[in-house]
């Protein structure tokens, strides 16, 4: 019996643990965390330190079983109380993450983004969303890998210029509601038209326009009007459309009634990865082929002297106009039709002003950009077409801002 060995009494040995690392003051604080505890307690569902720590004890280094001294604790956090000090050193300090750990962390990350990508696109040929298991497969396909310093909706949405060289993807547009009062009825056309142009400028595609009067007593001089237009709108528009809002000083209200708008679609089963890889092929084809025409149509443009009367349309308007082919389009242009010949943004004339506030936009994102009005045949609503420093023509702002911003 006096060869048996045992362990000293005195000795705790910290097993599961996750270390969690604090610098300060030139020295690197650790303590002892139950796994997968310090991700709830940062997130708020766990409060209680018992279920957190170990142990409150502060460590120089947890697995050599060093404390750290009082006048350290002292020096660098102005107490020597070890729960304020732990408690500082959860939200400060950085947890240590084990292989296990991060491989469960990744995946669960992947899981997000392809949930997100479901959620928030569709197929523009059908306006309908892409299944999980096509979405997860086209991830795998561009080699995907995880940030872990970045959200799981920005990398998914990095993801779809990307997925987009795979097969035919967009993100959802969504669905706004306009709300216009006004104290006539003449006002309430007026400010109609003006909401209108807007929603043309940006390429909202209304969907119901209608006007109620509301009788504020048996008076019907002090009755209101209340225009309401529902439309749906590409997602990156929403800061315009809010700013607009603002801009009219309660005049006009903006509710986002939806934040993706997709097609019903039938509920299906399994993804076969083989529907993808075809799928895949085809589109590439195609877009190949486009991406030749686009090119040689470039080619054929330059040395062309610009002509403010005609306008060469970008190719993803073309793409609208002639589905299927890539080639340049020209639309005379009467000059009766022209309000405000071609120039510069900030040149506009203050009749204009809301315009020329909100094309400004484009001029500090890109400088050199130019803008000519028109007006419709028969109509009273005007349309801004704009010119990029390259002397390209673009049919609406939103392609335009597009452009600018360098988005394909």
């Amino acid at each position: 019996m006096a060869g048996r060995l045992s362990i000293p009494v005195g000795i705790k040995k910290l097993t599961n643990v996750a270390v969690v690392r604090y610098k300060t003051h030139g020295i690197r604080f650790e303590i002892a965390c139950y796994k997968n505890t310090v991700i709830s307690y940062r997130a708020g569902a766990e409060k209680d330190l018992d279920n957190v720590l170990q142990t409150t004890a502060i460590y120089l280094n947890v697995s050599k079983g060093i404390v750290a001294k009082e006048a350290d604790m002292k020096k660098a956090f102005g107490t020597t109380d070890e729960e304020k000090i732990c408690r500082v050193i959860l939200e400060k300090g950085e947890l240590q993450v084990g292989e296990k750990e991060r491989e469960v962390g990744q995946e669960s990350v992947t899981r997000d983004c392809v949930n997100i990508l479901v959620e928030k696109t569709i197929n523009p040929e059908t306006n309908r969303p892409y299944p999980h298991g096509m979405i997860e497969s086209a991830l795998k396909e561009c080699h995907f890998s995880v940030d872990p310093t970045k959200s799981a909706k920005q990398q998914a949405l990095a993801m779809i210029p990307k997925l987009a060289k795979l097969f035919p993807i967009k993100r959802a547009p969504m669905r706004f509601k306009f709300t216009v009062v006004a104290e006539s009825e003449e006002e309430a056309k007026t400010k109609e038209e003006d909401m209108l142009n807007f929603l043309k400028e940006h390429e909202a595609n209304v969907e119901t326009n209608s006007l109620s009067k509301e009788k504020s007593d048996s008076n019907d001089s002090n009755s209101k009007f209340t225009r309401t237009i529902v439309c749906t709108i590409e997602s990156s528009m929403y800061r315009p459309c809010d700013a607009y809002a603002k801009a009219s000083k309660g005049s006009v209200r903006l509710d986002v009634l939806s934040l993706s708008v997709t097609a019903e679609a039938e509920s299906r089963s399994a993804f076969d990865e083989s529907s993808l890889q075809n799928q895949t092929a085809t589109y590439r084809k195609q877009k190949d082929m486009e991406d030749s025409l686009e090119g040689g149509m470039a080619r054929l443009q330059l040395g062309q002297r610009s002509d403010p009367t005609r306008i060469k349309a970008s190719s993803r308007g073309n793409k609208r106009d002639e589905k299927g082919t890539g080639a340049g389009v020209e639309m005379v242009v009467d000059e009766k039709f022209i309000l405000v010949p071609r120039g510069f943004i900030k040149d506009l004339p203050e009749e204009h002003k809301s315009r020329r506030e909100r094309f400004q936009e484009l001029d500090t994102i890109e400088e050199g950009w130019h803008v000519e009005l028109r007006k419709k045949e028969s109509s009273s609503i005007v349309e801004a077409v704009f010119f990029s420093p390259n002397n390209e023509a673009f049919k609406s702002y939103a392609e335009a801002r597009r452009k600018a911003l360098g988005i394909s």
